[in-house]
């Protein structure tokens, strides 16, 4: 099987003793005489032996024939075998750019693979089952720059909060020229990642773990999610924040509405720009995440959905999403960190000492917060809409907000 370069795999651990994920660092053996190749630098990539070698195994080249043993694609965890044939479902179809009611006219019980009766033609292996179908009736919460409704309701809180902290301020050459904002010195993000932290610690979220700057790559992101999701219980709560560039790429999968891809812009191995892709993002986190309840927290251009929580992957798992910005838009920085950031530190002074705090009480305190900064620094018509997306059938007011 030939595999890509910056590819997602797993690989089979003997130390471990488990499958444990990895991302393609080389393609093809270099020869004796070639100097060592940089993963991403030019004409590389289009080496086709069939070596490989991986972030876990750095400096090992993997035959072909111990890859068939060692090596397999990510293993989604969501959808996989749970429909049935009459089964009534949605399909997104990427030509309506909309959910449409199906049905399952076959399952194929050798691989899971299925047809629906819109799409009749088509045999549907798991993973694409995972991106394109839902059950009926579970809608996907989203909504920007407006109150929700505050409806009590009871609110079960997590047995233990784990974190990851992921913010880079790119203030390093050559990238400073392109990312590292005016004159090159770097984003205010250190500001908005000191912020978080302090409030980890106040409320007493003991599990945090911090990546920045040069160790913003995709095998670090996926090595900490892996290691934190694997401490978690499904009882517990994840938190993972995010500050730093976000950007958008041509939607590879017809997936999106409005055609594009969002992305964290993370750094390879050379410290130069990666972009990481939202449905990359939210494939690690369904997938090693073991916690059922996420946060997700992301002060970063371009935001809003880039979680992609309206998909089905995310069925079964109370997720909620909250962003700086929508899509199209950019996020502003204060100096001291972005609005987002700041606004929630605010929003959650606002809020200390009321018991019993849900999500959606929170996001209101939030925007109200996030307006009065934006007046202050007299960018009130900023376009930067705080927005909040929840997984398929969650309610905010359900959902305890996590650190009060």
């Amino acid at each position: 099987m030939a595999y890509r370069l910056g590819q997602q795999l797993e690989y089979n651990s003997v130390t471990e003793g488990r499958w444990i994920p990895c991302i393609v660092t080389g393609v093809g053996r270099p020869s004796v005489a070639s100097p060592s190749p940089i993963p991403g630098a030019a004409g590389y990539a289009a080496v086709t032996s069939a070596t490989v070698m991986i972030n876990v195994k750095p400096n090992y080249w993997m035959e072909a024939a111990e890859q068939s043993s060692k090596l397999r694609r990510p293993q989604t965890v969501a959808a996989a075998g749970v429909y049935k044939a009459g089964d009534q479902l949605e399909y997104q179809s990427s030509s309506h750019k909309t959910w449409m009611h199906c049905k399952v006219v076959e399952v194929r019980a050798s691989d899971g693979a299925l047809r629906v009766d819109v799409k009749p033609s088509v045999w549907m292996p798991l993973e694409m089952q995972s991106k394109r179908l839902r059950k009926c009736g579970l809608s996907c919460l989203t909504a920007t720059d407006k109150p929700l409704q505050v409806v009590p309701a009871p609110i079960t809180a997590a047995k233990q909060r784990r974190a990851l902290i992921v913010w880079n301020d790119y203030n390093w050459p050559p990238i400073n020229a392109t990312l590292g904002g005016p004159g090159g010195l770097g984003l205010d993000t250190a500001h908005g990642a000191a912020t978080m932290k302090q409030l980890m610690a106040k409320y007493h979220v003991t599990d945090c773990v911090e990546l920045c700057r040069q160790q913003c790559t995709r095998g670090n992101l996926l090595k900490a999610l892996f290691e934190i999701g694997s401490r978690c219980d499904k009882d517990d709560s994840f938190i993972l924040y995010y500050t730093g560039h976000g950007s958008r790429l041509p939607d590879q999968d017809g997936d999106e509405e409005d055609g594009y891809d969002e992305t964290m812009v993370l750094v390879d191995e050379t410290g130069q720009r990666d972009d990481l892709r939202d449905d990359d993002l939210a494939m690690w986190l369904v997938n090693y995440v073991k916690a059922d309840r996420l946060l997700l927290l992301f002060d970063c251009c371009h935001s809003a959905t880039l979680a992609d929580l309206d998909k089905p992957i995310w069925t079964g798992k109370t997720v909620v999403s909250l962003s700086g910005c929508e899509d199209e838009e950019e996020s502003l920085g204060t100096g001291k960190g972005g609005v987002f950031t700041n606004a929630m530190e605010q929003a959650i002074g606002s809020l200390e000492g009321k018991p019993h705090q849900s999500v959606a009480q929170f996001y209101n305190m939030l925007l109200q917060h996030a307006d009065q900064i934006k007046a202050r620094m007299g960018q009130a018509h900023w376009k930067q809409k705080v927005s909040i997306q929840c997984s398929p059938g969650v309610d905010p007011n359900r959902v305890a907000w996590p650190l009060a």
